[in-house]
């Protein structure tokens, strides 16, 4: 059994956490936005009634949706971690739980994280985070060029010079990023690394 007094599971999705909270033998369930209001309220939400008991809170490893909340969670100073789906629901079956809702799946990680006691996630240094905005921010550029770029192909000659300006626009936005982000790995060792062995054997 976990150190921990307190035990948080989240159901994440893209807009909302369903989250309960073990206290004891009972839950307290309670959903919030999946933004950082959100997540701030979750945090008093815990406080609230867990008090300063040790918190450790637990979240499937489903999608990039749930890293924000489990920054906020480890930055505020308690244990996370972030799980593989098969092991929780594993756990459900063997608990003879067979319904899936957002409330009980959020109860059975409380449940899992209290009896299993699953490693705690490592979050991703500030250089790392700044590292992935740039590298989406860059998918979203190269998306909207090529999305004009489509466009041009169809458009009334009213509007071309409207969607060229546009498309120079993305082009220089594009070349900036770029160059940001290869200042911000050239810079770092650690991101260096992370580069380098990602690119291994096919850069």
């Amino acid at each position: 059994m976990s150190e921990a007094a307190v035990w948080l599971g989240i159901d994440v999705a893209k807009a909302t956490l369903a989250c309960a909270l073990r206290l004891g033998n009972k839950h307290k369930n309670k959903s919030f936005a999946n933004t950082s209001k959100g997540h701030r309220e979750l945090l008093e939400w815990v406080v609230l009634h867990g008090g300063s008991t040790p918190l450790h809170a637990c979240l499937e490893a489903t999608s990039v949706y749930g890293e924000a909340v489990a920054i906020a969670l480890a930055e505020a100073g308690h244990t996370v971690s972030v799980v593989d789906p098969s092991l929780p629901r594993a756990y459900a079956q063997a608990m003879g739980l067979r319904s899936k809702t957002d409330g009980l799946d959020a109860r059975v990680l409380a449940d899992f994280c209290r009896d299993q006691v699953p490693t705690a996630w490592q979050p991703p240094s500030a250089k790392e985070q700044q590292l992935r905005a740039l590298v989406q921010r860059l998918q979203a550029l190269t998306g909207m060029k090529v999305q004009e770029e489509l466009r041009l192909e169809t458009l009334r000659e009213i509007v071309r010079s409207s969607v060229e300006t546009h498309l120079k626009w993305l082009l220089a936005e594009i070349e900036r990023v770029s160059k940001e982000i290869q200042t911000l790995i050239d810079d770092d060792p650690d991101l260096r690394g992370l580069s380098e062995t990602s690119c291994a054997g096919r850069c």
